[in-house]
């Protein structure tokens, strides 16, 4: 469902489909996890993501907060987002949250 690598100093996130259905709680499961093991810059690689619930979007939400309240030096950046999926994050205001590219 994810893929996840390391891009120095990053870890990557790459879902292989939408964020939809169970995907968004098995997204909150493995962030918790890579927090847990001190990942403080992710990077979310949206290429393969055409659509993403209500769920989802409370999951990217809550993670700046959830990030920088553990990591002073946190960094979150979402690369290859679609047209609707960057439209999604202007309109909920979380591009000021990550970084866009």
């Amino acid at each position: 469902m994810f893929n996840v690598f390391d891009d120095p100093p990053k870890t990557v996130i790459k879902p292989e489909s939408d964020i939809i259905s169970e995907a968004p709680e098995k997204l909150r499961v493995l962030l918790t996890e890579l927090i847990n093991k001190g990942c403080r810059k992710l990077k979310f690689d949206l290429s393969l993501v055409k659509n993403a619930d209500a769920s989802a979007v409370a999951v990217f939400a809550i993670l700046p907060n959830t990030l920088s309240a553990k990591f002073s030096d946190s960094e979150l950046e979402i690369v290859f987002a679609n047209q609707d999926m960057s439209n999604m994050f202007k309109m909920t205001g979380l591009h000021k949250q990550y970084r866009m590219i």
